[in-house]
């Protein structure tokens, strides 16, 4: 009778065992299904605020940085290829291929503006229920939205703005120093 109840002891174990390796997760985190996008910025801090997003949320941000340099290089390659160098044409050249906009600077904001570009906040809201309209300027930035019939990626646009509304902004916003 020892030995019958040793046996079932065991198997016991050995099913408790197995319901415990079966049961884990062990699939790693993959993160974004489309971790790569591309955001305009008007200032070196924006780069370094989207540094900050990119550690927290995984996505993978490409800075185009909006500068004379910039504008002179893209002016010089359009040249070349014999399009238009207006400076309307540069900015919106610029901005192809981006998800958004963040911007310091309220004058090349409403020069995007005027080339079909807009700032909604309510649409932000629309499209991420975790962004706080109250908390849309907490770092001195505006997320400038692309036209509509352009191609963005929406998932990380909305990573993006529930991210520069929520508590880790607010910690940048409070902890200025962490940019120096």
């Amino acid at each position: 009778m020892k030995k019958i109840c040793l046996h079932i002891f065991i198997f016991f174990l050995i099913l408790a065992m197995l319901g415990c390796t079966c049961g884990r997760n062990t699939s790693a985190s993959t993160g974004p299904e489309n971790p790569k996008f591309t955001v305009v910025v008007d200032d070196s801090k924006t780069a370094e605020i989207l540094a900050y997003f990119q550690a927290h949320t995984g996505y993978l941000p490409t800075v185009v940085s909006l500068n004379e340099e910039t504008l002179s290089a893209l002016a010089e390659t359009r040249t070349e290829e014999n399009l238009p160098i207006e400076r309307s044409d540069l900015l919106s050249a610029l901005a192809e291929e981006a998800t958004c906009l963040l911007l310091s600077d309220a004058s090349v904001v409403a020069e995007y503006e005027a080339l079909g570009f807009s700032v909604n906040n309510d649409a932000l809201r629309s499209i991420s229920p975790s962004y706080r309209i109250d908390n849309a300027d907490i770092l001195g930035l505006t997320i400038v939205q692309m036209p509509a019939s352009s191609e963005i990626n929406r998932d990380a646009l909305v990573s993006l703005s529930a991210w520069m509304t929520g508590a880790e902004a607010q910690y940048l916003a409070s902890h200025p120093d962490l940019f120096d």
